[in-house]
């Protein structure tokens, strides 16, 4: 039995750097699901299932779009309140609802990099999964 994928679900994620940090402590980074558009527009940058050919632009693009919302992301104040904006998005060629630039730019780097690698190799293998079901 086939079950459907509710579009509105979140995929929770935690960083390699904060797995070993009590659960309180811990930045939990919520994904959601592309649509099939832009998952293929995905495909046309030369992303495969290892995220091999992968360029630190789409990376970030898909990070920007597929990033739902996170819990317990602070800096010296407190807690940053997430907040999306509609902008332009190069690899999915038009304006997409997206994490505010300004928002994105607070992730340190290395971490934007593991999101965004970690939540690309999803999406890709959710697709190349799906294109097996009917073998």
């Amino acid at each position: 039995m086939v079950f459907a994928i509710n579009p509105e679900d979140t995929t929770p994620y935690v960083c390699e750097c904060d797995r070993k940090l009590d659960e309180d402590k811990q930045t939990v980074w919520h994904f959601r699901s592309l649509s099939v558009q832009d998952s293929d527009l995905l495909q046309t940058v030369g992303v495969n299932v290892s995220g091999k050919g992968l360029k630190e632009g789409a990376i970030l693009d898909a990070l920007a779009v597929g990033l739902a919302s996170w819990d317990n992301f602070c800096d010296e104040n407190g807690p940053i309140e997430f907040e999306t904006e509609k902008r332009h998005i190069p690899t999915f060629k038009g304006k997409r609802t997206a994490v505010k630039e300004s928002l994105l730019r607070r992730i340190p780097a290395g971490v934007r990099m593991e999101l965004g690698l970690q939540f690309v190799i999803a999406q890709v293998a959710d697709q190349h999964d799906e294109g097996d079901a009917g073998n």
